[in-house]
């Protein structure tokens, strides 16, 4: 009954049985983290599986395709957002539905480690997206948990943050007031 599920990097073969597992007409939104990487060779198998996905979210060493972050090839199905994750230089998301390209700056108040920082990043954008806001604040506030994420060791500085320190956090970087 979940109304999302993440499908962490895992082997190939798992994420795609998983992603048939969640098949459906009202399905929750789905999105994938890659282990395999996205290459030429790998393309078509690729496309196939993230037809039953909603977002995929491949970084700069998943993402091996000759101008993928600029040519949405993977789009198939279901799929919407394609999230080419560059970790301290942002990022680029293409959302089929619009067939419009986004872009965003990473940013932070501090680096002590960037484990987690894409997964966070990950959740951010799909609960924003989820609470029906627009891609552009649901990048906002992707980037802002992940700014947390980053922030100490391990998982204890996202643990920590609360939604009022990520709401201050949004609006000093962001300068806005309206769709919180």
């Amino acid at each position: 009954a979940a109304r999302a599920f993440h499908l962490s990097p895992m082997p190939f073969d798992v994420q795609r049985v998983l992603l048939a597992a969640l098949r459906g007409p009202a399905s929750a939104f789905v999105s994938v983290d890659p282990h395999r990487p996205v290459t030429e060779e790998t393309l078509d198998e690729w496309r196939e599986a993230l037809a039953d996905a909603d977002a995929f979210f491949p970084g700069e060493d998943e993402l091996l395709l000759d101008g993928a972050h600029a040519d949405p090839r993977l789009v198939s199905g279901r799929l919407r957002f394609v999230v080419f994750k560059r970790g301290a230089t942002g990022g680029i998301l293409f959302d089929a539905r619009d067939e419009r390209f986004y872009t965003w700056d990473a940013r932070t108040a501090a680096v002590v480690d960037q484990t987690g920082a894409g997964d966070a990043f990950s959740a951010g954008l799909i609960l924003a997206h989820l609470a029906g806001l627009p891609i552009e604040t649901c990048l906002q506030r992707a980037v802002v948990t992940a700014s947390f994420a980053v922030a100490g060791w391990g998982p204890e500085a996202l643990l920590a943050a609360t939604h009022t320190e990520a709401e201050a956090r949004w609006r000093q970087w962001y300068g806005r007031e309206e769709e919180r």
